[in-house]
């Protein structure tokens, strides 16, 4: 009876391990598409515009993902790229969507190139008065209120993504998400392209700081 327990036992532990297996096998698969512009580890790719997904915030990188699939993001006409990402969310349910974010939450991503100019110092009083309250002292998101890392994306993804919002690309309109409009209300007390900069650069200087 014992020895019959235990192949009972081994055969499930088989069976889940199998199946642990191919659920695995079906988010790598879930995310090959997405390897072309973001990378193979999801590093992102500058050259196209593409940014880091590794790493990030799964409650963030799941909402963006339903907001791309319900037209709360990427449906300004000039925002060409959220149109793209928007055009592939469409195909996702949220199981799918949730699993992916769980999935590039876990890859490392490799290293954030910096090298971008900008009065840091200043940048450390304007992401004091505008960002930290989200963000977090270290750029490092919040996840309970879904606020990203910034700490590890590119610098021009950042300064492209506050552009987005003073332009009207993102939170406006009748589709954005509450969220992003109130991300475009901080985004345009920022004065100038000197001060757009200056928090960008002071971002940067966060990235691997624990």
């Amino acid at each position: 009876m014992v020895t019959r327990v235990k192949q009972i036992y081994s055969f499930v532990v088989i069976l889940a391990l199998i199946g642990s297996a191919k659920a695995a096998d079906r988010v790598e698969l879930l995310y090959a598409p997405c390897a072309s512009c973001h990378g193979a580890v999801a590093q992102g790719k500058v050259e196209l515009l593409a940014p880091r997904l590794a790493g990030q915030n799964t409650a963030y990188l799941a909402e963006q993902l339903k907001n791309f699939k319900s037209g709360a993001r990427g449906a300004h006409p000039k925002d060409i790229h959220g149109q793209v990402m928007a055009a592939n969310a469409r195909y996702l349910n949220d199981g799918e969507i949730n699993r992916l974010a769980e999935y590039l939450n876990r890859l490392e991503g490799g290293q954030v190139a910096s090298g971008f100019t900008g009065d840091i110092k200043r940048g450390h009083k304007l992401y004091a008065d505008h960002c930290l309250v989200c963000h977090g002292e270290r750029a490092e998101g919040y996840t309970t209120l879904n606020a990203p890392k910034l700490r590890i994306l590119g610098g021009w993804y950042i300064k492209r993504q506050l552009n987005a919002y003073r332009k009207g690309w993102r939170g406006d309109g009748a589709r954005g998400s509450a969220r992003a409009k109130g991300m475009r209300a901080i985004a345009m007390q920022l004065s100038n392209e000197a001060e757009l900069d200056a928090v960008v650069a002071y971002v940067l200087s966060l990235e691997g700081v624990e």
